[in-house]
């Protein structure tokens, strides 16, 4: 089976990516054909991973104040 990836800015055209997913969902022969992904259908993971970006070490910070 094929996959058909919708994608878009979150608010602009969110009604067409849902159209798009319903159309091909609610038709026989597309929905034995294809499967419609959208980012919107997939669950959130629980824990949520950042990464920090830092320029430069805080010790180096502090010993640059003490000088």
């Amino acid at each position: 089976m094929d996959q058909i990836f919708v994608s878009s800015v979150q608010k602009e055209l969110q009604a067409d990516r849902y159209a798009v997913r319903d159309f091909v969902h609610g038709n026989e022969l597309l929905s034995q054909f294809f499967r419609v992904f959208l980012f919107e259908d997939v669950p959130v993971p629980k824990k949520q991973y950042t990464r920090r970006r830092t320029r430069h070490k805080p010790d180096m910070v502090q010993e640059k104040c003490e000088e």
